[in-house]
């Protein structure tokens, strides 16, 4: 059995394969499977898959018909055989120092670490998300940056005894339900000041194309989990956690469509609107005032002068 299990889901990504993979195969730390999920890959992704586990047998390959990236992650948990599990993008790579930086962290007292990561077009730093050393709190994490599944270690038996999951089907924020619950069952969590995951910005992915789909199943997954923390004795704790959700997701209709969407705006979480309104700037009250009082040209306006990101 090894003690790390790193599972990679893989779909039409042969320009960027071979250099994650090989970003593993450097570090000097020796224990662990790799797991491939090649899912119906129509490139040369899967070929270069095979081509790696032929000359590593810690290389597993699984080739599947194409079901997504969450379906792709659950069956790498259900194959894998590791103490620990970690996930990779398979367009992202990670520093040659990760292993030996972050192994000698694992312990009895720890359920998930959790390192920094780098935005990067390739070539460039866009930015880095660097966790303080110690003790993390998720509840807090109101800028979103721990939500995702990567640059993490997860202790395998907390994710298998407890038959987690990520949602099938789903194409945004699949990653925030999956965390999620692992979150809320361990205070066990643990930081590390440095960056060693490398996270691939493509401007042309899913993450930053929308549709009112998308922002409708975003919608859905923090439905459930309000539910969840409804239930929790300690919910109390998770309330500014769950409003910044609800925020973004709500302000997806303005920036995250080809254009902004008002009406599906008002009916989308308004329970938060007196409080958005108060927490924001004057050029963003401005803008929720003309949405309310359904002055839409207006708010279109003020909307691409101030609101839209890259």
């Amino acid at each position: 059995m090894p003690l790390l299990s790193i599972i990679i889901p893989v779909f039409n990504v042969e320009k960027y394969l071979k250099k994650c993979l090989d970003s593993i195969l450097i570090q000097d730390f020796k224990d662990y499977e790799c797991i491939l999920i090649d899912d119906g890959s129509k490139d040369s992704s899967g070929i270069i898959c095979d081509q790696y586990a032929q000359n590593d047998k810690r290389i597993k390959v699984i080739h599947k018909k194409n079901t997504g990236v969450s379906d792709s992650r659950n069956i790498g948990i259900k194959e894998s055989s590791g103490t620990w599990i970690t996930f990779i993008d398979a367009d992202d790579w990670i520093d040659e120092r990760t292993f030996e930086l972050t192994i000698p962290e694992l312990n009895d007292n720890v359920d998930i670490l959790v390192w920094g990561y780098t935005y990067t077009d390739g070539k460039n730093i866009i930015k880095e998300l660097i966790p303080e050393n110690g003790a993390m709190d998720m509840s807090q994490d109101l800028k979103s940056q721990w939500q995702g599944p990567c640059s993490k270690y997860f202790r395998s038996s907390l994710i298998k005894d407890n038959n987690i999951s990520f949602p099938v089907g789903i194409k945004i924020a699949e990653d925030m339900y999956f965390t999620f619950q692992l979150y809320k069952m361990t205070s066990r969590i643990k930081g590390l000041s440095v960056s060693l995951y490398n996270y691939y910005q493509n401007t042309t992915s899913a993450t930053h194309t929308g549709s009112i789909e998308k922002i409708e199943q975003e919608i859905s997954i923090i439905n459930n989990i309000e539910h969840m923390i409804n239930e929790l004795p300690d919910k109390e704790r998770w309330n500014n956690w769950l409003y910044v959700r609800k925020a973004t997701a709500k302000n997806r209709c303005l920036v995250y469509l080809d254009k902004p969407n008002f009406k599906f705006w008002r009916k989308t979480f308004s329970e938060i609107d007196d409080r958005l309104f108060k927490d924001s700037d004057v050029k963003r009250k401005f803008v929720y005032l003309c949405i309310k009082m359904k002055i839409d040209f207006v708010a279109r306006f003020l909307i691409k002068m101030h609101m839209k990101t890259k």
